[in-house]
């Protein structure tokens, strides 16, 4: 058996679809999907691929297929053999309504398996635009839900079979999740309640006080300025006016007694630069006074002040 026998051999194997030549542009597209699959699948090589597909040709598309390779040499690659079946299947209108599909394709609520398979389908009229492994990945990544699509735009992946799988790993651990709490009891949804209810406080006042932040601070700074306000009043108070009935009673007459010490003395010295600007008027010397002066006669030597006598008339005197 020759190598292509054996190649043809293996690929029948798979029971791969037939295409009769229907109108049907899904139908059309599915089939080229399916046997594209399947060369990757079995690894056949590039030139290759057309004749094993078109030995999968019955009816109608048979009969277009062979009267094709009689007049033009078969196709060298999977690529023009493609082009040239659409072109014959599929009107030019058809596929460019199926491309703008493909670069709006979203996953939505399809699984990753049914949002994939209709990428791969609608990805065949946009090979102009995702005509490299790259711009493959991009596409698919960007059309996931974000709960798939985010995580995996992190990892970095080289192939678009390799996004393909972490893309179901990640959708079936979201359904396990989703699983978990539809079958939660009512002693894990009170859990729940509790542990939102902590953490929905906890996000509240950290809210609080960064919204707050500003308005406390000014409080706190008003706060801090009205004790220090009070303070400096207090002892400014301190400072200039006394206030003796705080103090202890014997403090208090101790000082007082001081106080009185202090003016007596303030007193003598008063008394005494007086009595040494006084003058006396008898002798001119300045320190005592004439009552003092040391210059005066004394008493004794002052003669008395005579009588005064009156003359009483011999009546007068007759009569006392």
């Amino acid at each position: 058996m020759s190598e292509a026998a054996k190649m043809v051999k293996d690929f029948m194997r798979f029971n791969p679809t037939y295409f009769t030549g229907v109108s049907d542009p899904e139908v059309a597209g599915r089939w080229l999907m399916t046997h594209r699959r399947l060369h990757q699948l079995l690894e056949v090589p590039e030139a290759d691929q057309a004749r094993i597909s078109g030995y999968c040709l019955r009816g109608q598309a048979a009969v277009w297929w062979t009267t094709y390779t009689d007049i033009h040499a078969t196709p060298a690659t999977w690529g023009e053999f493609r082009q040239l079946f659409l072109d014959e299947y599929i009107p030019i209108e058809v596929q460019l309504r199926l491309r703008e599909q493909f670069l709006g394709l979203r996953q939505g609520n399809m699984s990753v398996s049914q949002y994939m398979d209709r990428f791969r389908y609608l990805m065949m009229y946009a090979m102009d635009v995702a005509n490299s492994e790259r711009l493959q990945i991009y596409y698919f990544i960007r059309g996931l839900d974000e709960r798939i699509g985010g995580v995996i735009v992190a990892t970095g992946a080289e192939t678009l079979q390799i996004v393909y799988d972490r893309a179901l790993a990640r959708e079936t651990y979201l359904l396990q999740i989703e699983e978990q709490l539809d079958h939660r009891t009512p002693r894990d949804d009170l859990q729940l309640d509790h542990d939102f209810s902590d953490d929905r406080d906890s996000r509240d006042a950290q809210y609080d006080y960064d919204d707050g932040q500003i308005d406390w601070s000014r409080e706190d700074d008003q706060d801090q300025t009205n004790d220090q306000f009070n303070n400096d009043d207090h002892q400014v108070v301190q400072e200039i006016v006394p206030i003796p009935i705080q103090q202890p009673r014997q403090l208090y007459i101790q000082n007082q007694d001081q106080r009185d010490r202090s003016w007596g003395q303030r007193s003598e010295d008063r008394q005494s630069g007086v009595k040494d600007r006084r003058k006396c008027y008898r002798c001119g010397q300045r320190g005592h006074i004439s009552v003092n002066c040391p210059g005066a006669s004394p008493v004794s030597e002052i003669p008395p002040t005579g009588e005064r006598t009156y003359e009483m008339t011999h009546s007068v005197r007759k009569t006392t």
